[in-house]
């Protein structure tokens, strides 16, 4: 369990559809909080999105102007895919994410210690990336085909941290 890898990639723009809500951070388990919640209403309206490319789901958290450690922000549960219809499917939104560079933590654990690679990448890792430097306005998690479900200890995701240019 942990951190079972990390690297440095390049992720082309792509779209995503999905349901998003305003959150402001709190002290409730990441599997009891206001997130979860829109997981599980995620979950359940997933196969009305015909375009989802199959297990590629992200929570996307969209940082505004200015953001502060603490403040609120965008978090949207969703999936990717390879179109976004002229009609959505219910209360769903649409994003498209721009071609980032991106430093990604795989990590296999409960959603509850997600805390824990967050530490990792910002106390451990971020410092020591040369030539590359964090940089908002978004981050993600990615749900692929090695996550099970939040209380599996098994399960695997990875959490995706934009970088920018040269320091």
């Amino acid at each position: 369990m942990g951190i079972l890898n990390k690297s440095i990639i390049t992720k082309e723009a792509f779209k995503v559809i999905g349901l998003e809500i305003d959150w402001s951070p709190d002290n409730d388990k990441p599997s009891e909080n206001e997130i979860a919640k829109l997981w599980e209403s995620f979950n359940e309206s997933y196969s009305e999105i015909s375009s989802a490319v199959p297990m590629r789901c992200y929570g996307l958290m969209r940082f505004p102007p200015g953001w502060r450690e603490g403040e609120p922000f965008k978090y949207m549960a969703c999936a990717e895919v390879t179109e976004v219809p002229a009609e959505l499917p219910g209360e769903m939104t649409a994003a498209e994410i721009s071609r980032f560079d991106y430093a990604v933590l795989t990590y296999q654990g409960v959603i509850d210690e997600i805390k824990y690679a967050n530490e990792y990448f910002f106390s451990e890792w971020a410092p020591k990336i040369e030539g590359f430097r964090f940089a908002l306005p978004h981050c993600m998690e990615f749900y692929g085909e090695q996550y099970t479900s939040n209380d599996d200890p098994q399960s695997v995701f990875e959490l995706w941290f934009p970088l920018t240019g040269k320091n």
